[in-house]
C-alpha cells in the first residue's frame, strides 16, 4: 500500500500554502497602504475638543462642554474656526449646562438643545431642557421643552417638518419599595425616555420598561429619519450581560412601534445616522490603531465596511457629520507623541485609487482562499483514493 503523503505531495501541499499565505500577506500590504476615501486638509487647536458637530447651511458648527457650560464654534472651511457668542448663557450663574445636541431645523439653519440643572441639588425640578434655533447672526429666545424631577443626560434631538421637537436622554430611574407600612425611594438603572413636544401637546414615554429596575443598562443611541419612518436606536439588557440593541419606529413621532432587537456590526460608536445616499452608517475604529472605517447599510442586515480615513498614529476618537450635496465631513483625535485633531472630509478624488486596490485586495484574498480550497480537495481526494485502495486490497486478500 502507497504512503499517504509522498514527497510528492508533500510539495504540492507545501507550495500551495506557501501560495495562500503570500496572497494573504499581500492582501494585508495592500490594505495597509490604502489611505481610504476621506482627505485632511489640516490640523485644527485640540482644545475645541468637539462633543458634537453639525452643518446648517455652508457654515460647520461644533460645541464641547468646559466649566460647566456649553461652548460653541463655527467655521466656512472646517479649517479656521471662531466662538459663537451665546448670548443668553451668563457667565456667574449657578447653573451647569451639558449634553448639548446640535441639529439643522427644516429651514437649515442651526437648532441646539441642552440639559440646565440648579447647582444646588436640592432644589427641584433637577433637569430642566432648553433649545434655541441661530440663523447664523440672531439667536432665538430659549425655549423650556421639558423639566424632570431626575438627572437627565440628553442624547439625541431632531426637529420634524411640522416643527416638532423630538428628545432623547437617559435618565436616573427612581422606583418606589415598599417595607411593611412604609414606601421609600430607591435608586435604580438608569432609562431611556423619548418625548414628542409640539405647541399643542407633550408626550413623554420610556423607550423600553426594564424587567427589573434594581440591575438593568440601558444607552440611547440616536433617531434616524429616513423620510419614510423616524427610527428611534437604543440598546438594552439586564446589568452583567451584554446589552441587545433595538429599534422601534414611527410615521409622525408620536406613535411607535414596540422595540425589535436589530444587529449591528461592533463598533465604538453609538450614534447611527443616515448617510447622504440614504444608507444606514455607523462608524468604526480600534482605539490606538490608525483606520476609521464607515458600517454602511441599506436593509439594517447586510453591510459594507468603507475605509474613510489612515492615520500615523493612533486614534483616539472621532465624530461625523453629513455635508452638503453629497459630502460628509469630521474629525479625528489622535494620540501619539502628541495629541492631534484633524478636521477630514470625504474627496471624491480620492475614491478611484481606493476602489481600484480595493479590487487588487478582493483578487488577493480571492486566490489565498482558492489555494485554501484546493488544498482540502487535494487532501479529501487524496483520503478517498487511499481508502479506495484499502478496500481493494482486502478484497483482494480475501480472494
Amino acid at each position: 500500500m502507497k504512503a499517504f503523503l509522498t514527497k510528492r505531495r508533500a510539495v504540492t501541499l507545501a507550495v500551495l500554502l506557501a501560495a495562500a499565505v503570500t496572497f494573504f500577506f499581500l492582501g494585508m500590504r495592500v490594505e495597509s497602504t490604502c489611505s481610504g476615501t476621506w482627505v485632511s486638509p489640516c490640523k485644527v487647536d485640540y482644545a475645541l475638543n468637539p462633543f458634537e458637530i453639525v452643518q446648517a447651511g455652508d457654515v460647520l458648527y461644533l460645541s464641547y462642554e468646559r466649566d460647566f457650560t456649553i461652548h460653541l464654534y463655527s467655521s466656512s472651511d472646517g479649517c479656521n474656526w471662531s466662538k459663537v457668542d451665546v448670548i443668553f448663557f451668563e457667565e456667574g450663574e449657578h447653573v451647569w449646562r451639558s449634553s448639548a445636541c446640535l441639529f439643522t431645523t427644516p429651514d437649515d439653519e442651526l437648532g441646539m438643545a441642552w440639559v440646565e440643572k440648579e447647582s444646588d441639588t436640592k432644589k427641584k425640578p433637577r433637569s430642566t431642557i432648553f433649545w434655541s434655533r441661530f440663523d447664523g447672526s440672531t439667536w432665538s429666545e430659549p425655549e423650556l421643552v421639558l423639566q424632570r424631577d431626575e438627572p437627565c443626560r440628553l442624547v439625541d434631538a431632531i426637529v420634524l417638518e411640522n416643527g416638532a421637537l423630538l428628545l432623547l436622554w437617559n435618565e436616573f430611574l427612581v422606583y418606589q419599595v415598599k417595607n411593611g407600612d412604609r414606601t421609600f425611594d430607591a435608586s435604580g438603572c438608569d432609562v431611556i425616555y423619548r418625548a414628542y413636544v409640539s405647541s399643542e401637546e407633550l408626550l413623554v414615554e420610556r423607550v423600553i420598561e426594564p424587567e427589573d429596575p434594581r440591575f438593568c443598562s440601558s444607552e440611547g443611541y440616536s433617531f434616524v429619519n429616513d423620510g419614510h419612518h423616524i427610527w428611534c436606536v437604543f440598546e438594552h439588557g439586564p446589568y452583567g450581560e451584554p446589552n441587545k440593541i433595538y429599534r422601534s419606529k414611527s410615521e409622525d413621532g408620536r406613535m411607535w412601534s414596540p422595540p425589535e432587537p436589530i444587529h449591528l456590526p461592533p463598533s465604538v460608536s453609538s450614534e447611527v445616522f443616515l448617510t447622504p445616499q440614504g444608507e444606514i452608517g455607523i462608524i468604526d475604529f480600534e482605539v490606538g490603531q490608525q483606520n476609521l472605517f464607515l458600517f454602511k447599510s441599506s436593509d439594517w442586515e447586510k453591510w459594507s465596511r468603507e475605509k474613510l480615513f489612515r492615520t500615523e498614529e493612533g486614534i483616539k476618537g472621532a465624530v461625523i457629520a453629513k455635508g452638503k450635496n453629497g459630502t460628509m465631513w469630521g474629525f479625528v483625535y489622535t494620540r501619539g507623541r502628541e495629541e492631534n485633531l484633524f478636521f477630514i472630509h470625504s474627496a471624491q478624488e480620492s475614491v478611484p485609487e481606493y476602489e481600484n486596490k480595493m479590487v487588487v485586495i478582493k483578487i488577493l484574498e480571492g486566490l489565498s482562499l482558492s489555494c485554501i480550497v484546493l488544498i482540502v480537495v487535494l487532501i479529501v481526494s487524496w483520503v478517498l483514493k487511499l481508502k479506495r485502495e484499502q478496500i481493494l486490497s482486502g478484497n483482494s486478500n480475501e480472494s
